[in-house]
């Protein structure tokens, strides 16, 4: 409005229509800069507030209509505008509803802005926004990843568990439950007997909601659910991430009750502009009791409350104590109007909290399901088919598939797992007479069935299957990289150029090679897997675990020690096989910018330099066989999809007219921003890169400056160094070793419409940018501080803006402990301080003052300076 104001008080009606199109574009134009940095969302929820105000406004007065009020041809604009504004009520505004977009909405489409329809009122766009903002603060990008993974139940299966028990087996009736029930039911079952296949059902089913709206008395029911995963991010499998995903499930249906359920989020939002804190543990519990006191403002029938049902699949899986988790739905439930449906594996917490409650046992319950799986898979197989039809084998046969139904106990897993064994035996050529005892043998537990289907793996192929599960459970295990890093996915091309062909990165495959490597490798991931790894993962083109209990198997204590699960020397250690891993992906996979940036800054340098410090004569990882990564890159056009953020490397790789210089040049400044030292020191090119006090003539930077500053990864993902600062401390450390030189000037030129500007840098002040802006807590105060010294000691300037906190700390005794250098540099440092302080003191140009009992100097060069009493500095 305050732009508006301006834009009107300065030039006539004749150029209003065109100042108003200038100055939303204007709003646009800046919010879409991401080069401001923090104060981006701040700034970009301030200006879509007034922006989308502005127009609301333009409608008002009727600013870009034919007859727009002719009061606005008064010279003196604004005060006019005022009283305008006074004249025309906020309900005047357009209507959402109208069929022809009004001229104002026509210009927010020209200038990119969302109106939304232009609300009636100013107070309505606020609140419009608070709340989209506190929804996306609430959502994860991961909220619906394990429902998603879930496969369907079989078209025959589990259709049971909405109709009553029918005398046979009995249960605790799910469907009179969910009509009358209140507080908890509870769904228990062994590992694999299909708990997730069943509540997926169950929250998909239109029978549930028909049920639940008997339990309404015919009024409005909410659904929300909630599929923990211990494979997944930290929010797939904490308490934090159940309550956000609930929480933005049932605002984002509900918005008006967003003020009063979060009104801590709404209130920081209102003051800052910024991105709101994510709702405490007290908040969450006032947000829920809230949404249950207020249901009756969401039903047009006031008589019938507003109800909630939740679905919580797999609280076993839920990181942490248990007891806290069965507390916060017990209390959850305790509010009128919610119940919820909550399955887990019989673990001890879980029976004490919920053994009295209605419960269904799922893996008591599936035997006929499990017999119809068999039939389906098992008997309908024409090799089954086949023996049913000869007199003298079709008894064996129909022994078969019932020893499988009676021996499953009810786990859905063990059946597939055991029909697939028998499949494959008989498709080998195995008779019924070889194949029928082979399923008496079977184990009935899941540990010990996999461990039997890893023992039957031919010997030939044992090797190559053990380290293609060690790669893929590195990956994909509770700590592996999968969702950080690789997007929660196992690709199929990655994997078998990895584990099956034993491949360096190469040229990039064409579409018919790749579908090829894609077919063959099912087959091969079966031999040599015993079945563990299927083909199916996300988009049906990667690798999946066949279940999620297959991690936890090999997450034991001694299983990796197996005789079948041992690994050669001679394969790369995993760490390297991770980061190679990681440049297959890059070189064949399609991925979105995001993968992308993860792929290549996390697991392509980031591991690499894990793999170089973890085996320095290693030549198996990354940065030893990124060379036709970097080729592909330079020749490559146009630039691929995704791979926009990599033209600050291929800019590097084409400043070369030499091709393998470019190459060689490049790999060695990833290697220093990583940090693989080792790397370095055996490459070719390092020792004429690395001479202290040369400028390299092809216009690279110093090597030193890469490892201090890390242009280009902040170039290519405006990210900061890898790690916390004591990563760096050893490349660091070893370049100052080098003799290389703090100071040494480093010019940027940056090209700007008049011409050129060159920006004057040093590896040192490089340094104390990134410990300045990122480092600075208490946290990582003994690293940093480390490092200043190592610097400071090999005769960095100390007048540059060292933090102020940096020689207190380095005086202080206590601190000594705690930091890695050595006696004479940290001398050395703390001399350096006090030396460049005292000067100041001496001009004796600063005011002294007290804070906190402190005495501290201002000065303009080095902003603030807190100072702790030395006895000789004199203050």
């Amino acid at each position: 409005m305050e732009v508006a104001g301006l834009a009107l008080g300065v030039v006539g009606v004749a150029g209003i229509l065109s100042t108003l199109k200038d100055v939303a574009e204007l709003y646009s134009l800046f919010v879409d800069s991401r080069s401001i940095g923090r104060d981006y969302e701040m700034l970009d929820t301030k200006l879509d507030i007034e922006r989308t105000m502005l127009l609301h406004w333009a409608d008002r007065v009727g600013l870009l209509r034919n007859d727009y009020d002719p009061r606005l041809d008064i010279p003196n604009t604004q005060e006019t505008v005022v009283r305008l504004n006074d004249l025309l009520p906020a309900t005047s505004g357009p209507s959402v509803s109208q069929s022809e977009p009004s001229p104002t909405q026509e210009l927010a489409a020209q200038s990119n802005i969302s109106t939304r329809g232009i609300p009636h009122t100013a107070q309505d766009v606020v609140d419009q926004k608070y709340q989209d903002k506190i929804l996306e603060t609430l959502w994860f990008r991961t909220m619906e990843a394990r429902e998603e993974e879930i496969k369907p139940a079989h078209a025959k299966t589990l259709n049971w568990a909405l109709e009553p028990p029918d005398g046979k087996v009995q249960w605790d009736d799910l469907s009179e439950w969910l009509r009358s029930g209140e507080d908890i039911y509870w769904v228990s079952g062994k590992a694999g007997s299909g708990k997730s296949t069943l509540m997926k059902r169950l929250y998909h089913h239109p029978r549930t909601k028909e049920l639940l709206t008997e339990w309404a008395n015919g009024g409005r029911v909410t659904l929300a659910s909630f599929f923990f995963w211990n494979l997944g991010t930290p929010e797939q499998k904490n308490q934090e991430g159940l309550s956000r995903s609930l929480l933005h499930q049932i605002l984002s249906r509900h918005p008006s009750l967003i003020r009063e359920a979060l009104p801590g989020m709404w209130k920081e939002l209102h003051i800052t502009k910024a991105t709101p804190s994510l709702p405490t543990l007290t908040e969450t519990h006032h947000a829920f009791r809230t949404i249950a006191t207020k249901t009756h403002t969401l039903n047009s029938n006031n008589n019938n409350n507003h109800k909630f049902c939740l679905l919580i699949d797999g609280l076993d899986e839920f990181t942490g104590d248990h007891r806290h988790a069965i507390t916060f739905l017990q209390e959850l439930t305790t509010n009128p109007g919610f119940k919820a449906i909550i399955s887990s594996r019989p673990i001890p917490a879980c029976v004490a909290a919920f053994e009295d409650l209605p419960t269904l046992p799922l893996h008591r319950l599936t035997h006929h399901d499990i017999a119809t799986y068999v039939d389906a898979t098992l008997t309908a197989h024409r090799a089954v088919q086949k023996l049913l039809k000869t007199r003298r084998h079709a008894v064996k046969a129909r022994l078969l598939t019932q020893a499988i139904i009676e021996k499953s106990t009810g786990v859905f897993l063990w059946v597939v797992l055991a029909c697939r064994a028998v499949l494959e035996g008989l498709v080998d050529g195995d008779g019924i007479d070889a194949v029928l005892p082979r399923v008496n043998e079977l184990p009935p537990e899941l540990e010990d069935m996999f461990k039997l289907m890893l023992a039957r793996v031919n010997e030939r192929y044992r090797e190559q299957g053990a380290f293609t599960l060690r790669v893929c459970h590195a990956i994909s295990g509770p700590d592996g990289p999968a969702w950080k890093y690789f997007g929660n996915r196992l690709g199929a091309l990655p994997v078998a150029l990895l584990c099956r062909e034993g491949a360096e990165p190469g040229v990039a495959l064409e579409e018919e090679d790749k579908e090829e490597i894609r077919e063959e490798l099912g087959g091969w991931l079966a031999s040599r897997c015993g079945g563990l790894l299927v083909m199916g993962g996300e988009g049906h083109g990667g690798v999946a675990w066949v279940h999620r209990s297959v991690v936890e198997f090999l997450n034991g204590d001694g299983v990796w020690g197996l005789e079948y699960l041992r690994v050669d020397e001679g394969r790369p250690r995993i760490q390297a096989a991770l980061s190679v891993y990681a440049l297959h992906s890059l070189m064949q996979d399609n991925h979105d910018t995001r993968i992308i940036y993860n792929m290549w800054y996390c697991g392509a340098l980031v591991v690499g330099a894990r793999a170089d410090a973890e085996d320095p004569e290693g030549r198996d990882h990354s940065l030893w066989q990124i060379g036709p990564y970097l080729r592909w890159l330079r020749q490559v056009e146009p630039m691929p999809p995704g791979t926009e953020s990599q033209w600050p490397l291929k800019r590097l790789l084409v400043r070369h007219t030499d091709a393998n210089q470019g190459v060689a040049h490049a790999a060695l400044v990833l290697a220093a921003e990583s940090g693989a030292i080792n790397y370095m020191k055996a490459h070719p090119d390092f020792g004429e890169f690395c001479k202290p006090g040369v400028h390299m003539s092809c216009g690279c930077f110093p090597l030193f400056y890469h490892a201090a500053a890390h242009p280009l990864g902040f170039s290519i993902m405006s990210a900061h160094p890898p790690g916390p600062p004591s990563a760096l401390r050893t490349t660091i450390s070893f370049f100052l070793s080098l003799g290389a030189d703090p100071n040494m000037p480093v010019a940027y030129r940056l090209s700007e419409p008049a011409g050129q500007t060159t920006y004057l840098d040093t590896p040192w002040r490089g340094w104390i940018g990134w410990a300045r802006s990122v480092w600075a807590g208490p946290g990582d105060r003994a690293a940093v501080a480390d490092i200043m010294a190592m610097f400071l000691a090999a005769g960095a300037d100390p007048t540059e803006e060292v933090p102020a906190w940096i020689l207190p700390y380095l005086a202080d005794p206590k601190y000594r402990d705690t930091l890695a250098v050595s006696d004479a540099q940290l001398a050395s440092a703390v001399s350096a301080l006090r030396g460049e302080m005292l000067q100041v003191v001496q001009k004796g140009k600063q005011e002294c003052k007290e804070e906190d009992g402190r005495p501290w100097l201002h000065s303009t060069a080095r902003g603030t300076v807190y100072w702790g009493g030395e006895p000789d500095i004199e203050t």
